[in-house]
Order: structure tokens, then C-alpha cells, then sequence
């Protein structure tokens, strides 16, 4: 089964039988609508993004692809910590 999803309608992860209850269903749909909430501001702010990136484009501006494997940190020395035991 290595790689597959399976839909389980039977899944009750409280181990109870039967359905939700009342304060289970009320739950589920609270965090349905805060799910929309979190997924509209989500949209909301992928296009003030574009929006942004557009305006700046039109002004000139460039945008530059960087390799994955470039890092704005310098390679460090190796530090020693021979004899920085107590003795």
C-alpha cells in the first residue's frame, strides 16, 4: 500500500459508534469557517502580491531567477575546539 490514499468513510477518530454529535458537528463547522476565513485572506493577499509585483515591473524593475543552490552565507572556517575541555 506503499504510496496510496485511500478514502475511509468509516474513520471515527473519536472510537465512538455512530456519527458526530451535536458539539462535534458544531466543531467541525467552526473550523470550516475559519478555514474560509484563513483561505480568503490567503487570496486576498496572493493578489496584493501580484498586484505589487506588476506595479514594479511596469516601473522597470527586473526580476532575477536564482539558482536553488546559491546561499547568501560565506562558508565558514572550520572552528578548532581541541583543548577547550577543563581540566
Amino acid at each position: 500500500m506503499s504510496g496510496e490514499l485511500v478514502a475511509n468513510d468509516d474513520f471515527n477518530p473519536s472510537g465512538k459508534a455512530g456519527g458526530a454529535s451535536g458539539l462535534e458537528t458544531e466543531a467541525l463547522v467552526g473550523d470550516f469557517s475559519d478555514s474560509q476565513s484563513l483561505l480568503a485572506s490567503k487570496e486576498a493577499e496572493r493578489r496584493r502580491l501580484q498586484e505589487e509585483v506588476e506595479a514594479f515591473l511596469k516601473k522597470g524593475g527586473r526580476i532575477e531567477e536564482v539558482a536553488p543552490n546559491v546561499v547568501a552565507d560565506p562558508p565558514k572556517r572550520p572552528e578548532s575546539n581541541y583543548g577547550g575541555q577543563p581540566i
